[in-house]
C-alpha cells in the first residue's frame, strides 16, 4: 500500500483515453517483443523443430501471433478488450480445427489433381460458409473473420504439392499464443489505468436524457407559440445515433462483470441490462420527434392548424412540461456517482460523491409523479385531438399528419418501462 502511494505520487499516468490504451499496448508489446527474442536466442538453437512439448528455455515459439493479437485488441475500454478476446479464441480455435479437418482429409487422397480438387473444393465450401455466417450475424462478424483468415493460414503451412504437412505445428502455436495474448492484454488492460464502459455508460446515458430534455422542450415551445428556434432534423438524428450508439457501449460494460471484485456484480443481470431499458426507451423519444418532424423543413415548421385549439395547446404544452421534468430528474438520478480510474493501478476515486438514499428515493418519487402527469394529460389531450378530427374536415395531409401527432402524445408511456437503477 505504501508503494503505490509512492508510484500514484512520482508517476505519471496519461489522463486521456488515447494515452492510457497506448501504455497498455506499449507494455503488451514490450511482453511480447520479449518472448520473441528470447525464444530466438535461447530456445531455438537447443529445441530445433521440436514442438510435441513446451520448449526446454521455456519461452514458446511464433510469438508473432502474440503480436498480432495485441495490435487487434488495442481498444479503449475492459469491455470492449473482453468482447474482442472472445470472439477472437473462438475464431481462431474454430478456424484451425477446421483448417486441419480439411489437411487431413485431403491427405487421405494420393497426391494428383484428385487431391487438389478435393481441398479446393472443401476450402471454398468451408469459406463460403462462414462467409454466409458472418452476413447472418453480424454480431459475431469479427469472430467469423478471424476463423477464415486461421483456415487460410493452416492450409497455407500444412499445404505441399507432394506431401501435405498433417504435424501442425504452427497451428497449435498459434492458438496457444493467441490465447496468451489474449489473457495477458485483458489482465493488463483490468489492472493498468483501466477506461471501463460501465462507467461511460452512467456519464453518456445521463448527458443523452438531458440532451433529448432539450430537443423536446425546445421542439414544444416552437410548435405550440413558435417561441426558440426549433432542433433542426439533423440534430435529432446525431441524436438519435448517440442513443444508438451506447448499446454497444452497454454490451461491452456487461462484459466487464467478470472483473468485479463483488460476486454479487458479477450476477448477468447486472446493472447494464437496466441501461439498455433506458436507453431504448430514449431511442424511441427520439424516433417520435424525428417522426413529428419530418413532414417539414427548416423554415416550414410552424404552429399547426391542431394546436390553435386552446384545450389542445395548453394540454400539450402541460404534458411537454412533465415529460421534460422526468428526463431531467433522469439525468441528475444517473449523474452520481461519477467514477474515474486515476491511479497507475485501478484504484478508484470519486469525484463526486453518491446521494444519499433519501435523496435517491425523492428523485424516484419526483419521477415517477412527472411521468404519470404526462400519461394523465396525454390521454385527455387525446380525446381533445379525436374530437377536433371529428369535428373539422380535415385535407388528406392534414389528417396524416395528425395521425403522427397523436402519437406523440404518448411520450410518457414511451419511458413507462424505464426501470430505475438501485
Amino acid at each position: 500500500m505504501r508503494l503505490q502511494k509512492v508510484v500514484s505520487a512520482n508517476v505519471h499516468v496519461p489522463s486521456t483515453v488515447a494515452g492510457r490504451t497506448a501504455l497498455q499496448l506499449f507494455l503488451c508489446v514490450s511482453l511480447g517483443m520479449i518472448n520473441m527474442i528470447a525464444y530466438e536466442r535461447q530456445c531455438l538453437p537447443r529445441d530445433g523443430e521440436h514442438w510435441a512439448g513446451w520448449p526446454t528455455c521455456g519461452w514458446p515459439p511464433k510469438a508473432s501471433f502474440q503480436l498480432i493479437t495485441y495490435v487487434f485488441l488495442a481498444e479503449a475500454s475492459v469491455g470492449s478488450v473482453a468482447s474482442k478476446s472472445v470472439l477472437r479464441i473462438y475464431g481462431t480455435v474454430s478456424g484451425a480445427v477446421m483448417g486441419s479437418v480439411i489437411i487431413l482429409i485431403s491427405a487421405q487422397c494420393p497426391n494428383g489433381i484428385g487431391r487438389d480438387v478435393l481441398i479446393t473444393t472443401l476450402t471454398g465450401l468451408t469459406l463460403a460458409g462462414l462467409q454466409y455466417c458472418k452476413s447472418k450475424k453480424p454480431a459475431y462478424a469479427y469472430m467469423m473473420v478471424m476463423s477464415k483468415l486461421t483456415v487460410i493460414l493452416v492450409l497455407v503451412w500444412g499445404w505441399d504439392k507432394d506431401e501435405l504437412d498433417t504435424s501442425f505445428e504452427t497451428p497449435y502455436w498459434r492458438v496457444l499464443q493467441v490465447v496468451i495474448g489474449c489473457v495477458l492484454y485483458n489482465t493488463c488492460v483490468r489492472l493498468f489505468v483501466p477506461n471501463f464502459d460501465r462507467l461511460k455508460v452512467r456519464r453518456e446515458v445521463s448527458k443523452l436524457a438531458a440532451s433529448a430534455a432539450d430537443a423536446y422542450e425546445a421542439c414544444a415551445a416552437h410548435f405550440v407559440s413558435e417561441r426558440g428556434e426549433p432542433p433542426t432534423m439533423q440534430d435529432l438524428l446525431e441524436l438519435q445515433s448517440a442513443i444508438s450508439a451506447q448499446l454497444t457501449t452497454a454490451k461491452n460494460g456487461n462484459m466487464e462483470r467478470w472483473f468485479y471484485g463483488d460476486k454479487q456484480l458479477r450476477n448477468p443481470k447486472s446493472e447494464m441490462a437496466g441501461f439498455v431499458v433506458i436507453i431504448n426507451a430514449l431511442s424511441r423519444c427520439a424516433a417520435c420527434m424525428q417522426a413529428v418532424r419530418m413532414p417539414f423543413d427548416d423554415e416550414a415548421f410552424s404552429t399547426p392548424e391542431l394546436l390553435l385549439e386552446a384545450n389542445i395547446r395548453d394540454g400539450v404544452e402541460e404534458m411537454s412540461q412533465h415529460f421534460v421534468q422526468a428526463l431531467r430528474t433522469l439525468s441528475l438520478m444517473l449523474g452520481k456517482p461519477n467514477i474515474t480510474y486515476t491511479n497507475a493501478v485501478s484504484m478508484i476515486r470519486r469525484e463526486v460523491e453518491c446521494y444519499t438514499h433519501s435523496t435517491y428515493l425523492g428523485f424516484m418519487q419526483s419521477f415517477d409523479d412527472s411521468i404519470q402527469k404526462c400519461i394523465d394529460v396525454g390521454e385527455r389531450t387525446r380525446k381533445e385531438v379525436l374530437t377536433y378530427v371529428n369535428d373539422v374536415a380535415l385535407t388528406e395531409n392534414d389528417y396524416r399528419w395528425t395521425c403522427k401527432y397523436t402519437d406523440i402524445l404518448y411520450f410518457g408511456i414511451l419511458v413507462k418501462t424505464i426501470s430505475i437503477l438501485p
